[in-house]
């Protein structure tokens, strides 16, 4: 027995502790792996069992038992340890160890006497040589190809072969024993299978390789494993065991081949996606991910979540992903950081992944920038419509008074001065109604665009409005990209607007600006505190205005992809500059 031991002389020792046992033990102690790596090479059949002293460090015994099963497989080991120790004994045994004892206990000297003797009995009773009929049973009922292949440096034959390597052979048990493996499988195949079985005895120790699909049927994969087992001086006798490992192959394949597609799927994801670990790390991020952030594989993967998403609360997010099981799903709303500093929303589903080393967390994100203004505008809409319900619930609710006062007084007294007054309450009615249906429509597309003379357009729109003694001057000859009816409907409202405020004989300009053209009066303009909210609907400072005018320019001009800014005219009155008009030569 060969005890390994931390140091020599301690009286409580393992190798000591047996020599107190009263066993006729014959009982030699090392100290470290340099000891029992040198013991085992000098004479590695000299022992029936190998026993670590409970001092050793676990390091140290995994290091004892890895050299024991380089060195000698079949030789037990007893490792004993500290009853302190916590987890040693698992990891002793998925190592290789026989047995675990606890140290210390009472009798301790009688205890492990006992157990040493019940670990080398086992494997001697293990290792027990097979009857001959034991043997032919074993050979001839395996579920795989058995033979015995005798090999000097001239020859090799098969001795003995079973059926089910005839059979995965295609040809019959005679067909094989006595003869080579070039005269089996024919000079295409046998030199290599040949050359297998020597490759084994060079190296004196097991091969293992894969035949197919053509060395033997020509439609199956075979794995074979062959071992050297015997020796005679002259020549060598090798066991060699053939199975059929098709179906297994079949699975490895299709197993890559869904790797590969599920890789793909998750490389060129419209989505971004992102694998993060319990703490919040991430581990891996797919093409768009990197795209749309615009870090690398390298930066991503030293972030953790909350470092990309600055909406996530560590806190939360981990308590969450706790309770989290293998399958259960969950969603939140982020916000993404990008490398040039920018941010965008995001929408994140996240799937928590039962894998071997640890909880993985599945996220797949998409930028909802689009859905978000989409939201932004339906809200717009929503506002708009409670605006027109107060339009028609309040503001067409006085004109009407006023006609019905007015056609009163006319059924009561006939006065002219009646009708005029409804006349004049309907024709507000009018304007209402039509600067209500334009503001509704400013968010429609503008439709098909095509060029149109900017002066003809300007003067349509001046000959539509009443405009008592105001001049307009049309100081352009552009050609330019729009709508034409909802371009007249912009000029129409600014026009109009410029005879409402300006004041009956004011002069309005229409003239050319490098990347657009421009609207001016010549009235008292617009306040610069104003100027913020003259584009809100139902401003308006004329004392018969609707309020919706101005917002019907902005809608339109927004529909068209141009930007209004709004400035002095050079004879103090207002001038609306549009820019970003796309301009026909």
């Amino acid at each position: 027995m060969l005890a390994v031991c931390a140091q020599r002389g301690d009286s409580d020792d393992v190798g000591a502790v047996l020599n107190r046992a009263g066993e006729q033990f014959r009982v030699e102690t090392v100290t470290g792996i340099d000891g029992v790596v040198a013991r085992l090479e000098a004479d590695a059949d000299g022992f029936d069992c190998l026993v670590t002293d409970h001092g050793l460090s676990w390091p140290l015994v995994r290091d004892v038992l890895d050299a024991v099963h380089e060195r000698r497989p079949a030789l037990p080991v007893v490792v004993t340890t500290d009853a302190a120790a916590t987890g040693v004994a698992a990891d002793a045994i998925d190592a290789g160890a026989v047995e675990v004892f606890r140290w210390p206990t009472t009798e301790q000297a009688t205890l492990l006497a006992r157990r040493v003797r019940t670990a080398v009995s086992g494997v001697q009773t293990a290792i027990r040589d097979l009857t001959p009929s034991e043997c032919t049973a074993v050979f001839e009922h395996v579920d795989c190809g058995v033979a015995i292949v005798d090999i000097s440096e001239d020859d090799c034959r098969y001795r003995r072969c079973n059926e089910r390597l005839a059979e995965l052979a295609d040809t019959s048990v005679e067909a094989i024993e006595g003869r080579t493996p070039i005269e089996v499988f024919g000079p295409e195949h046998g030199p290599d299978i040949e050359a297998r079985y020597r490759e084994c005895l060079d190296g004196d120790e097991a091969v293992s390789y894969t035949i197919g699909p053509d060395p033997l049927d020509g439609r199956v994969f075979h794995e074979a494993q062959v071992r050297p087992i015997a020796t005679d001086g002259h020549s060598e006798s090798l066991l060699v065991a053939v199975r059929e490992v098709t179906s297994e192959r079949e699975r490895q394949a299709e197993l890559r081949r869904s790797r590969r597609r599920l890789r793909a799927l998750f490389e060129h994801s419209p989505d971004m996606i992102n694998v993060h670990d319990a703490e919040g790390r991430i581990v891996e991020t797919n093409a768009q991910l990197r795209e749309m952030t615009g870090y690398d594989e390298a930066t991503l993967t030293d972030m953790s979540v909350w470092d990309l998403d600055q909406a996530a609360d560590p806190e939360r997010a981990l308590s969450l992903w706790e309770e989290m099981e293998p399958g259960d799903r969950c969603r939140s709303e982020g916000e993404f950081l990008c490398r040039d500093g920018t941010t965008f929303p995001t929408e994140v589903h996240i799937r928590c992944l039962g894998v071997d080393d640890g909880e993985r967390f599945l996220a797949i994100s998409r930028d909802v920038s689009d859905q978000r203004e989409r939201e932004r505008e339906l809200q717009r809409k929503n506002d708009r419509l409670e605006e027109f319900a107060s339009v028609v619930s309040h503001d067409l609710r006085n004109p009407l008074q006023v006609l019905r006062g007015a056609l009163d007084g006319a059924a009561e007294a006939g006065d002219r001065a009646h009708f005029d007054r409804g006349h004049r309450a309907i024709d507000r009615m009018e304007d209402m109604i039509t600067d209500i249906l334009a503001l509704a429509r400013q968010g429609d597309t503008v439709g098909e665009l095509r060029t149109v003379p900017l002066a003809r357009i300007v003067e349509t729109a001046w000959h539509n409005l009443r405009t008592a003694d105001a001049t307009l001057v049309v100081e352009t000859d552009l050609q330019i990209r729009a709508s034409e009816i909802r371009l007249r409907q912009l000029l129409e409202n600014l026009l109009r607007n410029a005879v409402e405020h300006a004041g009956a004989d004011t002069t309005v300009r229409v003239g050319t600006l490098p990347d657009g053209f421009y609207v001016a009066d010549d009235g008292c303009g617009i306040p610069a505190a104003d100027r913020d909210r003259v584009f809100d609907t139902q401003y308006s400072t004329a004392p018969n205005g609707t309020g919706f005018g101005l917002a019907i320019v902005e809608g339109i001009a927004d529909a068209h992809g141009w930007q209004i800014t709004l400035t002095d005219s050079e004879g103090g009155g207002a001038r609306f500059e549009f820019s970003g008009v796309t301009i026909d030569e």
